[in-house]
């Protein structure tokens, strides 16, 4: 299926509905055309504007008692994404999200990429679900100041309200991929996106392709046990990115690891995209700031990316 048949098939089913929200006993939600089911990301959101935890409502929905919920909500309006009977999104009615489809229909058409990427290819989708997507256009491999690769824009979204409809610039070589803060402060869908959009990419570009010659794979990075606190990922990630989990690597009085082993994970086919787009993130701060993380060869801090 191409491009634009995979989001139009996501988009199969899904609308809006302004309305309270009313909770049966075991967690469904109460609605006229039948009951709704809250996914992961819905019953989340829920519980923010609840003022409980997921795990409370868990205990609720055991017990039969998340009508207690509707108290608190009070006929509050809310804005529900919906896809068929399930409940994909719980928004405040002043949240205007962004689907991706017009991403695809009103912005891709105006963006003007030639000035940094020349010849482009058609966008693929590297992620496509409610929570977050990740779309990449990715342009000609090329060499600059002895630095051999290839630059793409990634744009994300969230239809739930996770995450803002941001661009941001990539750069992959042969060792590594990774993935710079957004390139602007607010996306323009319209016809004037491109025009807004280009000067800020080609800055970034530039500024990018200045500090690549930087970058540096064959230093070392030193980790005492507690160190490993710093890291935010699950065990898997941890086993890709070290060559071990993360309670084995507690248990060592001091690691070192070169740091083109770890970059190597953001190109890793063991992990799932979602991952290697954070560690993407993580590392184009660890790479281009390497001072600012690894004093005297021991880590101080780590970046921390969640969308």
């Amino acid at each position: 299926m191409d491009f634009l048949g995979q989001v139009e098939e996501f988009t199969k089913g899904c609308r809006d509905v302004t309305a309270s929200l009313k909770l049966g006993s075991s967690g469904g939600v109460v609605y006229p055309n039948g009951p709704l089911t809250l996914n992961d990301t819905a019953t989340s959101q829920l519980c923010s504007f609840a003022g409980c935890t997921v795990k409370f409502f868990e205990v609720l929905k055991e017990e039969g008692l998340c009508e207690v919920i509707n108290k608190v909500l009070k006929e509050t309006q809310f804005l529900l994404r919906l896809r068929e009977q399930t409940v994909r999104g719980v928004l405040s009615t002043s949240y205007k999200p962004i689907d991706n489809i017009i991403v695809c229909r009103e912005l891709l058409p105006h963006l003007k990429l030639s000035k940094v990427f020349g010849k482009v290819t058609d966008p693929v989708w590297e992620m496509l679900t409610d929570e977050f997507s990740i779309m990449r256009i990715e342009g000609v491999q090329r060499c600059e100041m002895n630095v051999t690769f290839t630059p793409s824009l990634v744009i994300t979204n969230s239809e739930v309200g996770k995450a803002a409809l941001n661009l941001r610039l990539a750069v992959r070589t042969h060792e590594f991929r990774i993935i710079s803060d957004p390139i602007v402060r607010k996306v323009h869908i319209g016809p004037y996106a491109g025009v807004l959009v280009e000067e800020d990419l080609v800055k970034a570009f530039e500024g990018l392709v200045k500090s690549l010659p930087q970058v540096d794979l064959s230093r070392e990075i030193q980790f005492r046990p507690i160190d490993f606190k710093l890291l935010h990922y699950p065990s898997d990630v941890m086993r890709v990115i070290f060559g071990m989990t993360k309670s084995e690597l507690v248990e060592m009085r001091v690691a070192s690891f070169p740091l083109r082993s770890l970059v190597q994970s953001t190109v890793s086919t063991e992990l799932p995209t979602y991952w290697k787009y954070i560690l993407a993130r993580d590392f184009f701060d660890l790479l281009l700031r390497f001072n600012y993380y690894v004093h005297d060869g021991w880590v101080i801090r780590w970046p921390h990316h969640v969308r």
